[in-house]
């Protein structure tokens, strides 16, 4: 019996970082579906079942954090482990994120597709 791959949802409006996720994920044995837009990933979500989410802060509108928000306020989508990505590093911006239900913030300036792998390993 061949183990059902593992499903990702990646939203980021840099198409080249989500060109790198894909490979990355792909590679790593996962199925990873991938949009530049919030409210196409919100009727993704509808849609189709994900194991994690990868989110971008800065996009919009909605930003990340609504996107977060609407993620986290849904019945159907609010136990799907989020890991948002950002370039801002701000503690303020971090700690808004895990308010909201976020699982992890990492700082793309300072993260490495490993380390995202095995986290959602960890939760999924």
């Amino acid at each position: 019996m061949t183990e059902t791959k593992k499903k990702i949802l990646a939203i980021d409006n840099d198409l080249s970082f989500l060109k790198i996720l894909s490979e990355w994920f792909e590679f790593q044995g996962f199925d990873i579906i991938t949009t530049d837009n919030g409210n196409s990933a919100l009727k993704l979500l509808e849609n189709d079942h994900f194991d994690a989410i990868i989110l971008d802060v800065v996009m919009g509108p909605p930003s990340g954090l609504d996107i977060l928000k609407q993620i986290k306020s849904s019945q159907n989508t609010k136990d799907i482990p989020v890991f948002m990505l950002s370039q801002m590093g701000e503690q303020d911006h971090q700690d808004r994120a895990r308010e909201l239900g976020a699982e992890d913030y990492l700082v793309k300036a300072n993260f490495r597709l490993k380390d995202l792998t095995t986290k959602i390993q960890k939760v999924t």
